[in-house]
């Protein structure tokens, strides 16, 4: 009698099977989880903005004149996953300004920060900040 060493079929697609399961849970997590941590890059572009906008008022004495893209160098966050705009053109005394997602992010699809500092967002979500 031969000692034959080494898996059978049944425990290798046992094995593979366990693999397709764990791919199939891990696989959606870590998706929403690189979601998230890219919105950190809206916030960010958000806050870095809104600080050049102050800087602006005080040079000038207005909001009225700014653009995102003279502030800013550029309209997209440093990364490159939100695109930076004004929600109406800024008046003397205020802005708003938006965030808009250039990928899929269904729960947060844009983010607003006004020169009062009042954050807020669009989604499903109601934690994006």
């Amino acid at each position: 009698m031969k000692n034959i060493k080494g898996f059978t079929m049944v425990e290798l697609m046992i094995v593979v099977a366990i693999i397709g399961i764990l791919a199939a849970v891990g696989y959606p997590a870590y998706n929403n989880a690189i979601t998230k941590s890219n919105r950190a890059d809206a916030i960010g572009a958000l806050l870095a903005a809104a600080g050049r906008m102050e800087e602006h008022y005080m040079n000038n004495d207005t909001y009225a004149v700014a653009d995102v893209t003279t502030l800013m160098g550029t309209n997209q966050s440093p990364e490159g996953y939100y695109t930076l705009s004004f929600a109406s053109a800024p008046t003397a005394f205020g802005y708003q300004l938006v965030a808009t997602a250039n990928g899929t992010d269904a729960e947060c699809v844009t983010f607003t920060l006004d020169q009062l500092g009042q954050k807020g967002s669009t989604g499903t979500s109601s934690s994006c900040w």
